[in-house]
């Protein structure tokens, strides 16, 4: 296992403006991944051991700029895409539009988006331009479950994510309500399997004849297992520091 240096000598004269923000933002831990995922560090090369340079944040920053010169960190970096492969514009202008209930007042039992706003417009006084905001999108099985929701979020940045970015979602939310959402989801198929009829509507079918079911939505075909909510926040985080990544050296 690779030790990760926690840097505090980063002085080494003056910096660009770009650096210097990343130095500030990234941790040594996101800068590995980030070296991992676009070539700059081998698999099996583990810097200051066995002979190899010891690589401080600066140096590794370096390399991922020149990288983005060469053209291999692309100007769209994490831009997610639709089933088709063509590029999804998120929204950020109303996402900071975000409210969350906590405590006792939070509903227990499975309930439609619909009457789940209602209880916010309650409990929360919500505005017009905020939806009710899934962790797991119902397209991917997500469940219309309060710990399925994460209270409301404007609509705009809500929309624009669609069902592409769970893992983002789950990073938001945070590692212990992404369990709960995960832990309703199964519980909702293992429903739905046992008595289609009966618990139809748990999960949002939006439209198609039967609801897509958690263990059945993509990402979990792909990687040949449902992932749990430790493999989904961790997949969140690290895109979110690509993203940042993107931002600092754009």
């Amino acid at each position: 296992e690779e030790e990760e240096e926690e840097e505090g000598e980063e002085g080494g004269g003056p910096c660009d403006g770009v650096t210097a923000k990343m130095l500030e933002d990234f941790t040594m831990s996101d800068l590995i991944d980030l070296a991992k995922h676009y070539g700059v560090k081998r698999d099996g090369v583990n810097w200051g051991k066995d002979g190899t340079p010891r690589k401080r944040k600066r140096d590794i920053i370096a390399a991922l700029i020149a990288k983005q010169a060469e053209g291999v960190v692309p100007d769209d970096l994490e831009v997610p895409r639709a089933e088709d492969g063509q590029l999804l514009d998120i929204d950020t202008g109303n996402w900071c539009n975000f409210q969350v209930e906590e405590g006792s007042v939070v509903p227990s039992e499975f309930m439609p988006r619909t009457e789940y706003r209602a209880h916010l417009e309650k409990s929360l006084g919500l505005t017009e331009n905020q939806d009710v905001f899934h962790i797991i999108a119902s397209a991917n099985g997500g469940p219309d479950h309060p710990d399925n929701y994460l209270g409301a979020l404007g609509s705009s940045f809500n929309r624009s994510l669609g069902c592409s970015m769970d893992f983002f979602c789950c990073f938001i939310a945070g590692l212990e309500k992404t369990q709960k959402a995960v832990e309703r989801a199964l519980e909702a198929e293992e429903l739905y399997r046992r008595d289609p009829d009966k618990y139809a509507r748990l999960i949002d079918a939006r439209g198609r004849g039967r609801p897509t079911l958690y263990s059945e939505n993509p990402y979990n075909r792909a990687a040949g297992h449902c992932l749990s909510a430790e493999e989904l926040v961790e997949q969140g985080r690290r895109a979110w520091a690509r993203m940042r990544l993107a931002a600092a050296i754009a």
